[in-house]
């Protein structure tokens, strides 16, 4: 079954690669099927103000994962997220980490999916385990 993948935009972002495209990837890489998954780009306020409602947390981040999935998440399908991502502070960390928004943007889109499918990135080997997936996935998309 086909995955659906919803992407919009409350803050512009100018990106060279074909998002749907690339989570179309993600998901054929993944066994992902039969799943929705929403992205939201928003300004900085919005994405800090979220993150302090929704999580507790005043601290800045470059994206928020819900994973609104019902199904056991061993399935691989039937898979609901929505995904937030500020492209400004994405923007920030590809300058720091000497790479293009594009991969920056990857990255994000991978790391919330991976969230969606269970991975973590709270203690160092789940974080360790979860970044080498990310970009083990992102790198062979290029």
């Amino acid at each position: 079954m086909s995955n659906t993948c919803v992407i919009n935009y409350s803050v512009p972002v100018s990106l060279n690669f074909d998002t749907e495209l690339f989570v179309n990837y993600l998901c054929t890489s993944l066994t992902i099927t039969n799943s929705f998954f929403e992205f939201t780009f928003v300004s900085v306020p919005a994405i800090c103000d979220m993150h302090r409602v929704q999580l507790n947390d005043a601290s800045e981040t470059d994206i928020i994962t819900f994973n609104l999935t019902e199904a056991p998440l061993s399935t691989l399908s039937g898979l609901i997220g929505d995904i937030y991502i500020c492209p400004d502070i994405a923007n920030h960390h590809a300058r720091e980490l000497n790479h293009s928004l594009d991969i920056e943007i990857q990255t994000l889109i991978t790391h919330g999916i991976l969230h969606i499918l269970g991975y973590d990135d709270q203690n160092v080997a789940d974080k360790k385990l979860m970044f080498a997936k990310q970009d083990h996935l992102v790198a062979n998309y290029q």
